[in-house]
């Protein structure tokens, strides 16, 4: 069952790639709720959510 630890580790990957995917797409709306800034778009709210990300 060597297998099973790769799929665990893909699995988390693929859930954190789609979480990430939702909060861009969504990136508007959650700026209008928790910001109220509506220039607030994908890039700002990663460089928020990910500090090392640039």
């Amino acid at each position: 069952m060597r297998n099973s630890r790769f799929f665990t580790v893909a699995t988390a990957v693929v859930a954190l790639l789609v979480m990430l995917g939702m909060v861009v797409m969504s990136s508007g709306v959650l700026g209008l709720i928790f910001d109220r800034e509506p220039e607030l778009d994908s890039y700002y709210l990663l460089k928020a959510a990910l500090p090392g990300w640039s």
